[in-house]
C-alpha cells in the first residue's frame, strides 16, 4: 500500500492536495432536465470517459397518479430493451406507523427480460406528498463497449395508499448499453428534475 504524505503540519493548515493524492471527481454532464409533462429522459451515447454513471433525480411526479417509475437501457437511442437481471429489495411504512414490510420481492424482479424494469410502483401524483419522489442510481459498465454492466437504483415514493415507499434494485445488463431512459408506466412525468454525473476515481 503507497503512503501519501501532506506538507503541511496539520489538516487545519492544509490549502490543497498533492497531484499525487487520488481524489476522484464528479463532473455534472449537461444540464439538468426539468421534467413538466415529459414523455421520458433519456441519457444516450454515454462514453468509456468515466468509470461509472450517477443519475440523481428530485420531485419526481407521474402525471398519472398510481403509474409505476421504469428504467431501461439500450444502444442505439431510440431502442430501450436490453436484457435484464435484477433483484428487489422492498421497504414501506404508512404514516400511522401501523403497517410496515420490508424484504425482498419478486414481482418486479426480472430474469434475463427486456422488459422496463420497475423502480418505483403505484407512484403518487398528490401536489404536496408526491414531491417527496426521488431516486439516485449508480451505473457500472454502462458506456465501456462491453456486456454486462450493474445498476444499483434506490427510490423513495409517496405511494397512492399513504405509504412511505422505498425500493432498491440491484441488476446486471446484459449487453453493451450506452443509452438509459426514465419513463413512467403509461403516463407522463409530470415534475421532476433529473441530472446525470460522470465519475472517476
Amino acid at each position: 500500500m503507497a503512503i501519501i504524505t501532506l506538507n503541511n503540519n496539520s489538516l487545519s493548515s492544509v490549502t490543497a492536495l498533492p497531484a499525487s493524492v487520488p481524489v476522484g471527481s464528479w463532473t455534472k454532464i449537461g444540464d439538468t432536465v426539468t421534467c413538466s409533462n415529459t414523455a421520458n429522459v433519456d441519457f444516450d451515447n454515454l462514453s468509456s470517459g468515466y468509470q461509472m454513471y450517477v443519475v440523481i433525480g428530485s420531485q419526481i411526479r407521474p402525471s398519472t397518479s398510481g403509474d409505476s417509475f421504469r428504467v431501461n437501457f439500450g444502444t442505439d437511442g431510440s431502442t430501450y430493451n436490453a436484457n435484464k437481471t435484477s433483484a428487489v429489495l422492498h421497504l414501506h411504512n404508512n404514516e400511522g406507523d401501523t403497517d410496515t414490510s420490508s424484504g425482498v420481492t419478486t414481482s418486479n424482479s426480472l430474469g434475463l427480460s427486456t422488459l422496463d424494469q420497475v423502480i418505483g410502483v403505484n407512484v403518487s401524483n398528490h401536489g404536496t406528498y408526491g414531491k417527496a419522489g426521488m431516486f439516485i442510481g449508480y451505473f457500472g459498465g454502462v458506456g465501456q463497449g462491453s456486456s454486462y454492466g450493474s445498476f444499483e437504483i434506490t427510490t423513495h415514493f409517496w405511494n397512492t395508499s399513504n405509504y412511505h415507499w422505498n425500493d432498491k434494485i440491484v441488476g446486471s445488463i446484459q449487453g453493451a448499453a450506452d443509452c438509459i431512459r426514465f419513463k413512467f408506466g403509461s403516463g407522463n412525468i409530470a415534475t421532476g428534475k433529473i441530472t446525470l454525473y460522470g465519475v472517476n476515481q
